[in-house]
């Protein structure tokens, strides 16, 4: 009898996990995906994005299957139309907002930068509003031995490949082959995919939050400006030749396009490193406060709206500065410096601000050749890095020897930018 009850009981009780599960899983918030998008028109997808739009085809199933199996706090229906009726009415979408390939002569060999960048979002189905946002990017460099640097003669099929690469986290082009390019890209294992474009979007997309919040802040990077003296040295004008890596048609320098490129940096460095969504600069892309997406399927179009910022961090790049730290028969080190100022508060009423710098040093043997502007662009991302690590918990000895901020000030910096993010969460 004792052990028919006890039966009965662990029965009931059974059933009554069983019930709990299923109606957490019936409350569970549905999020429609769309996938990868692109953000132009749709008559300029083959033109701005011609490798990532030729890849579409292996990279879409792979990028659907490895974010779904990434832990969320919501279901991602991926196979079929969510219902607005029953609130179901966001989407979250991939937008590809980068995809070049930059360069030239480095003494007797081509070095040439790929980059790939992308906005993970979070947006209203019905309104159209973004709600959150999350940048992801990728570059890697590539250094060729000829003397012909020009891009025309580039071999596409091979740009192809390193995009490949790029997005799966693999690193074959020393073995670039018609074969390698099928094994290693177009047929690829997805148990190789580790480590790249797919699974930083993939990681983005699982850190989003779709709870309902109220009074809900956005903060992003709203102004970013080059100033005079370091404009001289990006251009050309002054000690260095012009930044091989923002350059328009006409080879001079394109101030928009590397703004822009600061800007995004920073944004991924904030996002990436705190977990929280941060609007980046989007200058020349967005259309009157709208983001234009376009899909493979010429037919889907959609045009996202701009959140207005609440609160922003605003960019000074103020110069660069490379100097002879120590040098022996065979070697040489240079330290490239990188002077910058951050301000943060309310959009358009900054009050707080600090002038930061770093020094990134570089041993090389003398007679090797170095892109002064690899190094410079590499001094100016650790800075970022330090100064969103900053955020959290403030280094005293960072603090004294790369920003005008004594201690205490910079504490006060910190702690109030840092309460202005938890509130964008």
């Amino acid at each position: 009898m004792i052990r028919k009850n006890l039966f009965k009981a662990l029965t009931i009780s059974t059933l009554i996990i069983l019930l709990v599960e299923s109606g957490n899983l019936n409350s569970e918030e549905r999020i429609s995906w769309a996938g990868l998008s692109y953000i132009s028109q749709a008559n300029e997808i083959e033109s701005l994005y011609p490798f990532s739009k030729s890849l579409e085809s292996t990279i879409q199933p792979l990028l659907r299957e490895i974010t779904l199996k990434q832990d969320k706090d919501y279901k991602l229906i991926t196979s079929e139309l969510v219902n607005s009726d029953l609130g179901d009415n966001k989407t979250i979408v991939v937008a590809l907002d980068k995809e070049r390939i930059t360069g030239g002569n480095l003494g007797g060999y081509c070095f040439w930068e790929y980059t790939v960048s992308a906005q993970v979002i979070l947006y209203d189905s019905e309104s159209q509003n973004i709600l959150s946002i999350f940048p992801v990017g990728k570059r890697r460099p590539y250094v060729e031995e000829s003397e012909d640097c020009s891009s025309e003669n580039r071999d596409k099929k091979r740009d192809k490949f390193r995009f490949c690469q790029i997005y799966l986290g693999l690193e074959t082009d020393e073995n670039f082959s018609d074969e390698e390019f099928n094994i290693n890209c177009l047929e690829v294992n997805k148990d190789k995919v580790k480590g790249g474009f797919i699974n930083d979007i993939a990681s983005a997309v699982s850190k989003i939050s779709i709870k309902e919040k109220n009074n809900i802040r956005f903060v992003g990077i709203g102004n970013v400006d080059v100033q005079t003296a370091a404009l001289d040295i990006l251009s050309g004008k002054k000690e260095h030749s012009t930044h091989p890596f923002y350059r328009n048609k006409n080879l001079a320098f394109d101030k928009v396009s590397y703004e822009n490129s600061i800007g995004q940096i920073f944004a991924k460095s904030l996002s990436s490193r705190l977990d929280i969504p941060i609007v980046p600069p989007l200058k020349g892309k967005a259309i009157g406060g709208s983001i234009p997406l376009s899909f493979s399927d010429s037919s889907k179009v959609a045009n996202l709206q701009l959140p207005e910022l609440d609160y922003s961090f605003d960019i000074k790049i103020r110069g660069f500065k490379k100097v002879k730290l120590d040098e022996t028969a065979l070697r040489e080190a240079w330290v490239y410096g990188s002077y910058l100022t951050i301000s943060f508060g309310l959009e358009g009423m900054h009050d707080q601000s600090s002038r930061i710098k770093n020094g990134y040093v570089v041993e090389k043997v003398k007679s090797d050749d170095l892109n002064d502007w690899q190094q410079f662009d590499y001094s100016t991302e650790i800075v970022f890095k330090e100064f969103t690590d900053s955020i959290s918990k403030p280094n005293k000895k960072w603090v004294k020897e790369k920003t005008n901020l004594s201690f205490k000030e910079a504490k006060s910096y910190f702690s109030y930018v840092k309460e202005k993010l938890d509130s964008a969460r």
